[in-house]
């Protein structure tokens, strides 16, 4: 069963995201992304948006380089004055999902 992140990322980068949401597969591969920017504004990636946008990608099953950390490693990687973290629920990951820009 995946599970659902949200990291905030406390920047003044103005073109970086503020919040991330991630679905992670057991596998540790991530297969939706939600980026949150300064606007407001949520842009959705998945495996398929970025097949469409990249029909000759070489990573087809993960968003992210490599794999997404393990669950141990949250503590140390999003607990700090830099990132903050929680787990959400499916229903809230495909809410704003469902409401986001797709990534172009």
């Amino acid at each position: 069963m995946a599970e659902y992140l949200r990291i905030l990322w406390h920047h003044t980068l103005p073109d970086e995201p503020l919040e991330l949401y991630y679905e992670v597969q057991n596998d540790r591969s991530v297969t939706r992304m939600i980026e949150v920017f300064e606007d407001g504004t949520p842009i959705a990636d998945s495996l398929a948006i970025a097949a469409k946008r990249e029909p000759n990608i070489v990573n087809n099953v993960c968003l992210c380089d490599g794999t997404f950390p393990e669950p141990r490693e949250y503590e140390v990687l999003w607990t700090t004055t830099e990132f903050s973290y929680n787990p959400i629920t499916k229903s809230s990951f495909d809410a704003l999902f469902l409401r986001s820009n797709v990534k172009s």
